[in-house]
């Protein structure tokens, strides 16, 4: 009887330590690649599902996109098509270094050029909030 139980808890151990191995080696990945080693993603659910609970990627950000001008844009598309180049070349046998540093230098130049918009829009932002803060003080204050 004492070897039985011993067997079956060696066995309950073994088995839960295949699992728990299995699930690390795998880093979280599910069924069809789905990763539920996110916080608040409910266990066999969809990532999809769980981000349109949420609002989707980038809903939130929808309003700052909308007033992006057609050049910053343009520009955010020229990057990543310069990311694409760029991997191709960097996966090339032989490696060719200037082609590579050309690439990595147009797409640090476009993401300083849209970095400066935004930095921009956000300094106008803040100096529309302040304004509206003193308007409504002032407002405030003639009651």
């Amino acid at each position: 009887m004492k070897s039985l139980k011993k067997s079956v808890i060696a066995g309950l151990v073994i088995g839960t330590l295949s699992v728990a191995g299995t699930a690390f080696a795998c880093h979280g990945q599910g069924f069809n690649g789905q990763n539920f080693a996110r916080r608040g993603c409910p266990p066999f659910e969809s990532r999809e599902a769980w981000q349109a609970s949420r609002g989707g990627d980038f809903a939130h950000h929808a309003q700052f996109f909308n007033e992006t001008p057609q050049e910053i844009r343009d520009k955010e598309v020229e990057i990543q098509k310069l990311r694409i180049d760029l991997r191709n070349v960097l996966s090339g046998n032989p490696l060719d270094r200037g082609k590579a540093a050309e690439l990595s230098g147009q797409i640090d130049k476009l993401r300083q050029d849209v970095r400066t918009w935004r930095f921009e829009q956000k300094l106008n932002r803040i100096e529309e909030v302040n304004r509206k803060a003193v308007e409504d003080a002032g407002a405030a204050q003639d009651k």
